[in-house]
């Protein structure tokens, strides 16, 4: 297999895998229901929409998927988006997810120090990180 088949079949699974909308909120932007103040033009109201696993902004004409979001995003080729998008988002909403629903059965205390240990653990891999997923 090549590895231009690998590359496509990576974007594929993070297209299917990942919205649009899940990467803004995850990367900080907030959302007001479906909608966002774009953050690639700077505007203010909310003239970014989000429909399916893609985005749209009515005022500048930014659009795609989940992948070209996190590239506009960062400014970084689209690899590098994948990349950010599958270290970032795929593994760590797993653990979110496991964390979220074992703190249900133990309580506060312990999603408390669970998610001190996930902060200290991305630090530790990406440098530190910021609310916004910056670093």
């Amino acid at each position: 297999m090549s590895a231009s088949m690998i590359d496509r079949g990576a974007f594929e699974l993070a297209r299917e895998s990942v919205t649009a909308e899940q990467a803004a909120a995850f990367y900080g932007v907030e959302l007001h229901g479906h909608r966002a103040a774009c953050p690639f033009h700077g505007g203010e109201r909310d003239s970014l929409s989000f429909h399916g696993h893609g985005f749209r902004c009515f005022s500048c004409g930014a659009s795609g998927d989940s992948v070209e979001f996190v590239r506009r995003l960062f400014e970084c080729k689209p690899i590098d988006a994948l990349r950010r998008l599958d270290r970032s988002h795929t593994y760590w909403e797993c653990v979110i997810a496991e964390a979220r629903a074992y703190s249900k059965a133990h309580g506060d205390a312990f999603t408390t120090a669970l998610l001190a240990a996930m902060f200290d653990e991305l630090e530790r891999e990406f440098g530190e990180v910021t609310a916004n997923g910056e670093h």
